[in-house]
């Protein structure tokens, strides 16, 4: 999914945009009266001003303003569910302030990063972070699979449930860890997926050609209308005790 990416100091916000590893920029936001907060990342102290700058304040808050309604005019007019920000701490946390709360939720992450980055360097730190929420999401989407096999509700776990599942037509999404490697075939009477077999145990016939058991049952899973997902790291890591791989029900 494309990503808005908002990098900020006191002097200027940028406005980017991820989808598909590349970076887009858009027409940033000037700060018409800087404030004098250093342009280091990460740090967080600001000097002195006179009594007679004191105004600063109101303008400094009329410029996170509008860089605020900016992010949320190009997230809801792009359709963007994942936002991004960048800069040093001070900006960053006085920018989440000002964020209405329906923009502020869809902040996957706050990221320390100088303003006047290249390009390259921000695709960098983007990939990471993308690479990050993926894989906590896998681990969710494994953990809530594994609960609800416990408690029956819906969702099965192991090579034989899920192909059985998969035979009736009741998987919803499959999940599958990474390395997972089978050899089977499809019955061409009774069209069930066996795995590991010569033999349909079925109808007793003789199983060929013997092909990827796992593109077979991916194969059928899409054909059936399901969704599929392979999962990584942790994520694939929880799912080998249960045979690497499951799937939640339809039914």
């Amino acid at each position: 999914e494309e990503l808005l990416i908002v990098l900020l100091d006191g002097r200027h916000a940028r406005f980017l945009t991820s989808f598909l590893g590349n970076v887009t920029e858009h027409p940033e936001i000037q700060n018409p009266f800087p404030t004098a907060h250093t342009q280091a990342p990460g740090n967080d102290k600001t000097k002195s001003q006179p009594s007679s700058h004191r105004k600063s304040d109101e303008r400094e808050r009329q410029y996170l303003k509008s860089v605020a309604e900016m992010a949320g005019f190009l997230a809801d007019a792009r359709s963007v569910k994942g936002i991004l920000i960048g800069g040093n701490n001070v900006s960053t946390k006085e920018l989440l302030d000002f964020l209405p709360e329906v923009v502020r939720k869809r902040v996957i992450s706050v990221f320390v990063l100088p303003a006047q980055a290249a390009l390259q360097d921000i695709a960098g730190i983007v990939s990471d972070l993308q690479i990050r929420a993926e894989r906590e999401s896998e681990s969710a989407r494994v953990t809530s699979l594994l609960d609800r096999f416990r408690a029956n509700a819906k969702a099965v776990a192991g090579l034989q449930p899920t192909l059985e599942a998969l035979t009736e037509g009741r998987i919803h999404e499959l999940l599958y860890a990474e390395g997972m490697s089978w050899k089977g075939a499809r019955c061409k009477t009774c069209r069930k997926i066996v795995i590991n077999q010569t033999a349909c145990p079925t109808c007793k016939e003789n199983l060929f050609p013997i092909e990827d058991g796992l593109d077979l049952i991916i194969a059928t899973a899409l054909d059936s209308g399901a969704n599929v997902e392979r999962v990584r790291g942790p994520a694939a890591v929880d799912l080998l005790p249960s045979g690497g791989i499951g799937a939640f029900l339809r039914f």
